[in-house]
């Protein structure tokens, strides 16, 4: 597809334009409120302004719905919003020129348990050397309520990268996201020049969109442009560079960041040691070992631009998350070099290396700017696959976290304010045509996030040494140390058994160190997870903002489910009475209750036996169960009952029965000569009263035996009931 290009070059600075690039923004703020909810809107005052647009729409919808329109205040109250949904809004400014402003808002907002899985794609040139940190960004990722797989990526190619793509698609179910770490072979796609150089640099640019694109068609037999002055721009036919200038179909399926410090020469440090250091930071600021101050800088060097407003990617996105009046305008390595802004924006004319205003690369390779997401536009340096290119130069020193080549199109930070990734925010503004205002480059493939995709806008630091015991039969105890962070408002506990997805235990923030994960019953591996909880009031609203999980790992061997070994039950008479025994070995059974007809004829739970008189001819059904899991037992059980009747297996005879307790012989009646056989001779309870060796069909006792009941085994067939006086 050909772009046609009818703009002014990035290169021309010092044109005189009648507006500011704030100016064309509305620096809108979202506030909570609770009883009765409602979300109250207020934005900035342009003495300009004839009116302002109200709209609203749910967060996955595209449709806006206009909540009101030529209002001439700077505020606004919507009433009709419930807790826990995310809402969109946006207001339009009319002034002679026009201004957007959006927030994404909600009240008391959860956070996703389960947030999909990320494949991790790694250089295999890279890997071995920063397989430490590897690791610990698979753990976190985790901890992050991620599934995550890491491949080591040799492949040669694009096409055999989006093949393992579409591969780990299929086998995990849950892909989100893709985290590219290294020159993993980079997409070229389309003929544009959207920063308006043409006809030298018109053709393929980087797209790292075809690896998040699943679905879409992607072609290479159209485009034949070879005028641009790098090779890497020229396009032709069977080239292995795609045609589409604009993403097909619907679209991106998958959030996608990469960060790759190849070919930075200007450093001391190689792309190893450049890499390491990326993961380190960005390691201690999700467990918030380290923190900027809640606060923006823009360094404008374009204005208002004919409308294009390119420094409204500042103004407009900063405002829902830390607040227009922590907003200013300054030098962008100035500014960063002599103090921390959580946010910043910079643009001005610009070459591979440099951006005017604001710096080349040369001095990046030097500097240790306090930011931690900033966004950057000038001409040339957005094509960001080239040998010391200044937008990967920034991302490789200091504090800064990610990049965004941020004008056209006009990207959208706004849903960090309530706690989602970056990531998110990227997916949005790529394929973004007309649901938010694009400006120019909307759906452009070029559209790329530079850095870790997962990263949120703040973290709570997390707690430590989480402990796991299994404190009785069926309960298990957990324990940690508490965050560091004293402003958080409890802790949530999560559990996953193995290949599962995370399961949250606790309905509201436990405020102590200690919980009790009950009726853990099923045999398996499981990870817990327990993670710091805030509430966070700001300008985009209430959310839940959760500190990454501390984690440990707990094996159950087996079931604790009640249940029966033997489904028989044994009759025998004693003095009139008859005994019912549960033949049945320990199995974490904790009470019976016997049934008469269905009503409950011995209910106080604690014995395997039963006595009931002698009374004819009945059904009898039994429960069984503990505090954790109940059963009953299938069918009924018929009895004939009668005076002084002996009921033993037929298979197993005892004499003398009932034996008296100062006798040690027991002489066995069967239909097979039993010697050197195994006897275990036990107590109701299950309790081992005496074991030996049958000899000519008689088992000698090593001691006297207590008056009662009792069950003597022989191997694992034959059975019987005495009793001894």
């Amino acid at each position: 597809m050909r772009i046609k290009f009818t703009f002014l070059l990035l290169f021309i600075i010092g044109v005189s334009f009648a507006q500011s690039s704030q100016d064309h923004s509305v620096l809108l703020q979202a506030e909570a409120l609770e009883s009765p909810s409602r979300i109250v809107l207020t934005w900035n005052e342009d003495p300009n302004a004839t009116s302002y647009t109200i709209a609203r729409k749910l967060e996955g919808t595209s449709a806006w719905q206009t909540l009101q329109t030529g209002i001439t205040t700077t505020s606004y109250q919507d009433d009709s919003v419930a807790t826990d949904v995310v809402y969109d809004y946006r207001v339009i400014k009319t002034a002679g020129y026009t201004g957007y402003g959006y927030a994404r808002a909600g009240i008391r907002l959860s956070v996703a348990i389960n947030k999909g899985g990320v494949l991790v794609l790694v250089d295999s040139v890279l890997s071995t050397s920063i397989s430490a940190e590897l690791d610990v960004l698979k753990t976190d990722l985790e901890n992050d309520g991620y599934h995550v797989v890491m491949h080591e990526s040799s492949d040669t190619s694009v096409m055999d990268v989006k093949q393992v793509i579409l591969d780990a698609d299929a086998a995990m179910q849950d892909l989100t996201m893709l985290y590219i770490i290294g020159h993993v072979p980079v997409p070229y796609s389309g003929e544009i020049a959207p920063d308006g150089h043409v006809p030298d640099h018109l053709g393929a640019w980087p797209a790292d969109v075809f690896y998040a694109d699943l679905d879409g068609n992607w072609t290479d037999n159209v485009i034949n442009n070879t005028g641009a002055s790098d090779p890497r721009n020229q396009n032709a036919p069977g080239d292995g560079k795609f045609d589409q200038s604009l993403l097909p179909g619907n679209g991106v399926e998958l959030m996608i960041g990469r960060i790759d410090f190849s070919n930075l020469t200007h450093f001391s440090e190689d792309e190893a040691e450049l890499t390491k250091r990326y993961l380190n930071r960005v390691h201690a600021y999700k467990k918030a070992q380290w923190n900027l101050p809640k606060r923006a800088l823009i360094d404008d060097n374009f204005g208002g631009f004919g409308g294009e407003a390119f420094g409204s990617n500042g103004w407009r996105n900063f405002a829902p998350l830390i607040g227009r009046d922590s907003i200013s305008a300054g030098d962008y390595r100035t500014g960063l070099s002599a103090s921390g802004y959580l946010f910043s924006y910079g643009c001005g004319g610009g070459t591979h290396e440099s951006a005017g205003g604001i710096g080349t690369s040369t001095q990046l390779s030097g500097d240790s700017l306090q930011t931690g997401f900033t966004m950057l536009f000038g001409s040339y340096f957005g094509d960001w696959d080239r040998q010391n290119n200044f937008m990967r130069s920034a991302l490789a020193q200091g504090t800064t976290m990610s990049i965004s080549w941020a004008g056209r199109p006009w990207w959208y930070f706004h849903p960090m304010g309530i706690g989602q990734s970056i990531g998110s925010c990227t997916k949005l503004t790529q394929n973004n045509s007309n649901e938010y205002f694009a400006s120019y480059g909307g759906r452009f493939v070029h559209v790329a996030l530079l850095g870790d995709p997962s990263l949120r806008m703040e973290y709570t630091a997390p707690p430590v040494n989480l402990a796991a015991d299994t404190v009785d039969t069926f309960h298990v105890q957990l324990s940690w140390t508490a965050s560091s962070d004293t402003s958080i408002d409890g802790y949530n506990i999560y559990r996953q058994p193995q290949e599962g997805e995370w399961i949250k235990l606790n309905e509201s923030p436990i405020t102590n160190t200690q919980f009790t994960d009950s009726c853990l019953l099923d045999s398996g591996q499981y990870t817990y997870a327990v993670k710091a909880a805030a509430l966070r009031s700001g300008f985009s609203g209430s959310y839940w903002n959760e500190s990454l999980g501390v984690s440990t790992q707990l094996d159950i061997y087996r079931d604790k489910n009640p249940e029966l070994l033997s489904s028989s039950i044994i009759q025998i008479n004693i003095d009139g009475n008859t005994l019912f025994l549960l033949e049945a070995e320990g199995n974490y059974i904790s009470f019976y209750t016997w049934r008469l007809a269905f009503d409950t004829i011995h209910g106080d739970g604690w014995d395997s036996v039963y006595f009931i008189p002698n009374i004819g001819l009945n059904n009898y059904e039994l429960e069984y169960g503990n505090s954790c899991a109940f059963k009953v037992k299938e069918g009924e059980f018929m009895y004939t009952v009668g005076m002084g009747e002996e009921h033993v297996t037929p298979d197993l005879r005892l004499y003398p029965n009932p034996l008296d307790r100062n006798d040690r012989v027991l002489h066995l009646s069967t239909d097979e000569r039993l010697n050197d056989s195994d006897f275990i001779i036990m107590t109701l309870d299950g309790r081992i009263a005496d074991r030996g060796i049958i000899k000519n069909n008689t088992a000698r006792l090593t001691r006297n035996l207590s008056a009662g009941a009792y069950i003597i085994k022989i191997g694992e067939m034959l059975r019987s009931t005495f009793v001894v006086k």
